[in-house]
């Protein structure tokens, strides 16, 4: 099991995505978040979040295992306060919408290499199972900006033959 070459790959789709609406297109980083990094670029972190492994029985050795993450992806952005704004309130829901669609639209399976350990594993299931919290945003101290965050955790199945 890899859980590096598991975040990495989704670090890989989610990064430099153009939404409409962004005035820049997405950064995506293997790292949990920062309280708060002010970008003119939407950030986007992968962690690992929680996994469950199973081992087949046969054969011994490494054997034949499954992953099955919840991968957290944290979605971080600022907007202007304007709703008539083509950078308005509207463009981060836009935003989680398109990276969703990213994720639930990947070919699988999806042969995978762990680029530190060169593990070998295949992701089988991405984006069929999705569960999104969005807060409400946070207004800067004139109104004219707002602080939005949204979490995604997106299950993730890994199987590994060793």
């Amino acid at each position: 099991m890899t859980v590096n070459a598991v975040e990495s790959y989704v670090v890989s789709l989610l990064d430099g995505i153009q939404s409409p609406n962004m005035p820049a297109p997405t950064q995506a980083w293997v790292m949990p978040p920062p309280v708060l990094q002010l970008t003119p670029n939407p950030q986007v972190f992968v962690w690992g979040g929680t996994w469950n492994e199973e081992r087949h029985t046969i054969p011994r050795g490494k054997g034949e295992k499954r992953a099955t993450y919840a991968l957290s992806i944290w979605i971080q952005s600022a907007t202007t306060n304007d709703p008539s704004d083509e950078y308005g309130p509207a463009a981060f829901p836009i935003l989680i919408e398109t990276l969703l669609d990213i994720l639930r639209t990947v070919t699988i399976p999806i042969w995978i290499t762990d680029p530190v350990t060169g593990a070998e594993t295949t992701i089988q299931t991405i984006g069929e199972k999705m569960q999104v919290t969005h807060p409400t945003p946070i207004a800067d101290a004139d109104q004219r900006f707002l602080w939005h965050t949204a979490t995604v955790k997106a299950t993730v199945t890994e199987e590994f033959t060793g």
